[in-house]
């Protein structure tokens, strides 16, 4: 059994094997490690590595993994509060 916010990264909902090993690169190995870290935080160390590779479908499949719901279910002002995040504002 899995001590809860200790599952690893790739056992979140909408964290595919690809993502989850981007996510373990700058040390995001566990759901504790994304809910310290955030999801904004975490999206641009994946993204700062990974340019071309990644877009704003892994901030929201972050933050819906913390929620426990399908990413494309993320409201939309939800979305939007992660984008200002993003921006800095």
């Amino acid at each position: 059994m899995t001590v809860a916010g200790e599952r690893p990264i790739g056992r979140l909902r909408n964290i595919g094997p690809r993502s989850a090993a981007w996510l373990t690169e700058p040390g995001l190995m566990t759901e504790n490690d994304l809910r310290r870290a955030g999801p904004v935080a975490a999206y641009a160390k994946v993204k700062a590595s990974r340019p071309e590779a990644v877009s704003l479908n892994l901030l929201w499949s972050l933050q819906a993994a913390l929620l426990d719901i399908n990413w494309t279910d993320l409201p939309n002002e939800v979305k939007d509060t992660l984008r200002n995040e993003l921006a800095g504002g």
